[in-house]
C-alpha cells in the first residue's frame, strides 16, 4: 500500500512533528511504501535528517510553505518593532500562513498549490492521503484536483491551532485582512472536513471533542492513538549526565509546549511547598519558550516573586539522546495541564523511562494514569499537586514499583509496531470501501 502521510514541520506542531516520524517509521518497517508530505515555515529545518532511518521505501518531502503558495504577507514594521525578536516566530506564522489561509483566502496562493500537489501527487500514485487539521484547507483543493484519492483527517491540535490563529488578529489586520474569530474558524473547518472520506482522532477524549465541536457523529471518528517505541528509552541517565547539570536532588521533570493550558503556573506555585519538605529539590522545563513568549515571561516572574527561581531550570527543547537522559534523570514526570490535551506523547515517553507521572485528572493523562501508575489531582489545585508530588518523594520504593510497572504498561498498550498495524489495517478497509 502506497500511503501518504501529511504534516506540519515547526516546532508548534511537536507532537505532530513526532507522531509522523515515528508513524511513518512503524508503517515502512511493515512493509508499505510511505511518503512523509512535511510542510514548513522558512525558518523550520529541513526534516530528513530527524527520519534517518535508512528504510528505502520511507521517503521524507520537505516542502516549505512558500514554496507551495508562491505568496506571503508583510506584517507592518510597527507591530514587529514591537514584538522583537521574541515575535519572529508568531509573525513568520501571520505572514506564511495566516495571510493565505484565513479568510478572505488568497485564490493565487490556492491556484499555486494546486498546482504543485497535481504534480507531486500524480508522481507519487498514493492509495491514501492522511493530512493533518491544520492543514485541512489543503484536502478540497486536493480532491478537486485527485477525485479518486482517498483523503484521511486526523485530528489532533485544531483547537490549539485556531486559538493560536485567532491571536494573530492585529498582524493580520496589518496585512490588510480581517480580524477572525474562533467561532468564524471552526464554523470555517466545520464546512472542509466534509470533502474528507475518513476520519480519525489520536484519543477517545478528542474524538469526543471533536464531535460535540464538529457536530460529526461520534461513530464516523475512528481512534488511532500515539505511540512510542519503548526501547529508545531507559530509567538511568548516562555516568556524570546529572552532575554536569548540578542536579543534585530530587528532579521534577515538565516536557512539553510552554502555553497556558499546560498549567505551568500552577507547578511553579506548588513547587515552594514540596521545597519545604525536600530544599535541594530542582523543578526542570523542558520546553519551546518561543512560541507564547509572554507566557514564558510570566513563568519567570513568577518563580522568581516566589524566590524559587534558582531551583527552576528551563532547558529549552530537548530531542534525540538528550530527550532520553532527561526523562531518565528526573524522579517525578509532572503533567499539571488546565485544559484537556489530545494525547500525551511527552507523558508516555517518561513512563517508557520507568517514571511515576503526577497529572492533573482530565483528558489522556487522567485516562490513562491509574493508581498503579503515579498520581492525579483535580486541575488548577497547587495545595493537592504539591502533597502529590512530596507524597511519592517520600516513598522511594513505591516510586520505583510505579514507574516498572508504567514501563510495562506502555510497552503492552502504546508500541508503534501494533498501532502501526492497525493504521494499516484501517486504511486498507477504508480504501476497498472507497474503491
Amino acid at each position: 500500500m502506497k500511503i501518504g502521510l501529511m504534516e506540519a514541520w515547526f516546532p508548534m506542531y511537536q507532537g505532530g512533528m513526532e507522531r509522523i516520524r515515528h508513524l511513518g517509521r512503524a508503517l515502512a518497517i511493515l512493509g508499505h511504501e510511505v511518503h512523509c508530505l512535511l510542510v514548513k515555515l522558512s525558518s523550520a529545518e529541513d526534516a530528513e535528517p530527524a527520519f534517518g532511518t535508512g528504510l528505502c521505501n520511507l521517503h521524507v518531502h520537505t516542502i516549505p510553505i512558500v514554496d507551495l503558495t508562491r505568496v506571503a504577507g508583510k506584517v507592518s514594521d510597527s507591530i514587529r518593532e514591537m514584538m522583537g525578536t521574541s515575535g519572529s516566530f508568531i509573525i513568520e506564522i501571520a505572514e506564511e500562513l495566516g495571510y493565505v489561509f484565513m479568510p478572505p483566502h488568497n485564490q493565487e496562493a490556492y491556484r499555486n498549490i494546486g498546482q504543485t500537489f497535481f504534480e507531486l501527487l500524480g508522481e507519487l500514485d498514493l492509495d491514501v492521503l492522511q493530512i493533518t487539521d491544520g492543514y485541512s484547507h489543503f484536502g478540497q483543493i486536493i480532491k478537486r484536483i485527485h477525485p479518486d484519492l482517498h483523503l484521511n483527517l486526523l485530528l489532533h491540535s485544531y483547537p490549539t491551532v485556531f486559538r493560536y490563529m485567532e491571536e494573530l488578529g492585529p498582524m493580520l489586520e496589518s496585512m490588510g485582512k480581517p480580524k477572525v474569530t474562533y467561532e468564524q474558524i471552526i464554523g470555517e473547518f466545520r464546512q472542509l472536513i466534509r470533502i474528507f472520506d475518513s476520519i480519525w482522532a489520536v484519543s477517545p477524549e478528542f474524538a469526543d471533542t471533536a464531535s460535540a465541536d464538529l457536530h460529526i457523529p461520534r461513530d464516523e471518528i475512528q481512534v488511532h492513538e500515539v505511540g512510542i517505541w519503548t526501547d529508545e528509552f531507559f530509567h538511568e541517565p548516562v555516568p556524570g549526565f546529572k552532575e554536569k547539570r548540578g542536579w543534585t536532588g530530587e528532579v521534577l521533570l515538565f516536557v512539553g509546549r510552554i502555553e497556558p493550558q499546560k498549567g505551568l503556573h500552577n507547578l511553579i506555585s506548588a513547587f515552594p511547598a514540596v521545597l519545604d519538605r525536600f530544599p535541594d529539590a530542582r523543578l526542570v522545563i523542558a520546553g519551546n519558550m518561543s512560541d507564547f513568549p509572554s507566557y514564558a515571561i510570566s513563568l519567570k516572574s513568577i518563580a522568581r516573586a516566589l524566590g524559587i527561581h534558582d531551583r527552576v531550570n528551563t532547558i529549552g527543547f530537548v530531542s534525540g539522546e538528550v530527550k532520553q537522559n532527561v526523562y531518565a534523570a528526573c524522579d517525578l514526570f509532572i503533567s499539571p495541564y488546565i485544559a484537556s490535551d489530545s494525547a500525551g506523547i511527552t507523558l508516555l515517553e517518561a513512563m517508557a523511562s520507568a517514571k511515576p507521572a503526577v497529572v492533573s485528572n482530565l483528558g489522556f493523562a487522567g485516562r490513562i494514569v491509574s493508581e498503579r501508575l503515579g498520581r492525579r489531582c483535580p486541575p488548577n489545585d497547587t495545595m493537592a499537586l504539591a502533597d502529590s508530588i512530596v507524597g511519592l518523594l517520600q516513598d522511594t520504593h513505591q516510586r520505583q514499583a510505579m514507574g516498572q510497572a508504567a514501563r510495562d504498561f506502555v510497552r503492552q498498550k502504546y508500541n508503534w509496531t501494533q498501532l502501526a498495524s492497525r493504521a494499516a489495517a484501517s486504511f486498507q478497509s477504508k480504501i476497498k470501501s472507497f474503491q
